[in-house]
């Protein structure tokens, strides 16, 4: 935690955990606050939350209590893909609330009678720990109550290689096809676009590029010639994306944030993508930590660039790994959020009463 804050006192935080709370997207924020109680860093307990039969199932935001000796601050973790969406009871309960998909004009969907205050969460992605494992067994959430969700991630050691660590000169970009009944957001657009890179990067470097569409039953019916011939399972696919220098990545349904960013973050890949819509409490900048395109052709011109230039690989790797490392492992990113939201609410605090 901050260093300003005196050794002496712990932070209390109380996390309400329930059968309805969707643990695969909420994995990174449990992770990261078991791992900071496992340290120390915090006094962490799990309770129940309150579930009834209004509460959606799955939902993925996490309401908390956090206590640094004052009066509890009530806060929510939203980590929806859709940036226009409120989880009612975030903003109906708590005070501030981390929004994973933020974006600022979206902000203007909230009633001026909501005094929420909506800060950037940053960016999401499945992992676990057995910290993790251990709190919430001992909070009493079995298999069937969503445990099993969690546990389907892997440990987020799995995900991370320093920048120094040997790696081909390639180029992965692994996706999915998305069926038109599957989401809301507009899967052509989606699905095509991936389809163009994918063609293209496979005419532009043949032998360099590796990846493809997962072969779903979607793609197997409308991209035939597009499937990826690798591993797809999680387990396979990380170590097998691991090897490569740049890692592609494309906008999220909805124009969110997929997890193959912070997957590539954490195993220091040097990153070409899309533009990042949402806006992260550190920002993730084009140039500095990414190299940026919008069309298949300066996805292959920026992949180019890469691998003609061994100084801006590196510099990319080593960019990436440094924002995981302060940003994106679970710990820190909690950790930050934490004293973020603590240092909000002192500031609002005091504006209201001076």
């Amino acid at each position: 935690m901050s260093a300003s804050r005196p050794p002496e006192r712990i932070l209390a935080v109380n996390c309400f955990v329930g059968p309805s709370n969707d643990l695969y997207h909420l994995s990174h924020v449990l992770t990261g606050l078991c791992e900071l109680a496992a340290a120390g860093d915090i006094d962490l307990r799990l309770l129940p939350a309150d579930d009834d039969d209004a509460q959606p199932l799955e939902s993925a935001a996490l309401e908390a209590q956090v206590s640094d000796g004052g009066e509890p601050l009530a806060i929510s973790f939203d980590v929806y893909d859709r940036s226009g969406d409120f989880h009612p009871a975030s903003i109906a309960n708590c005070s501030i609330c981390f929004k994973r998909s933020f974006y600022r004009p979206h902000l203007d969907r909230l009633q001026p009678t909501v005094k929420t205050v909506v800060l950037p969460f940053g960016i999401n992605y499945g992992c676990r720990s057995a910290a993790g494992e251990r709190f919430l067994r001992a909070a009493g959430l079995r298999l069937d109550q969503g445990l099993n969700r969690y546990l389907c991630v892997l440990p987020f050691e799995a995900f991370e290689q320093p920048p120094n660590t040997p790696v081909e000169s390639s180029i992965v970009f692994q996706t999915r096809a998305w069926a038109p009944d599957s989401t809301s957001d507009n899967v052509e657009e989606v699905n095509e676009s991936r389809a163009r890179i994918i063609r293209t990067l496979r005419k532009a470097f043949p032998g360099r590029f590796h990846g493809g569409f997962v072969p779903n039953s979607y793609a197997l019916e409308n991209y035939p010639d597009l499937l990826t011939p690798y591993p797809d399972l999680l387990h396979q696919y990380v170590p097998f994306s691991k090897r490569h220098l740049i890692g592609v990545g494309t906008r999220g349904l909805h124009q969110s944030v997929p997890f193959k960013i912070p997957e590539y973050l954490a195993g220091s890949h040097a990153i070409v993508s899309e533009p990042l819509r949402c806006e992260f409490p550190a920002p993730l900048q084009d140039s500095s930590h990414f190299l940026q395109f919008e069309t298949a052709e300066e996805c292959v011109a920026q992949c180019d660039r890469v691998l003609s230039g061994a100084a801006l690989a590196r510099e990319l790797r080593e960019a990436s790994w440094r924002y995981y490392s302060s940003e994106v492992r679970p710990a820190q990113h909690m950790a930050s959020l934490l004293e973020r939201a603590l240092a909000v609410s002192t500031e609002l605090h005091r504006r209201r009463y001076s």
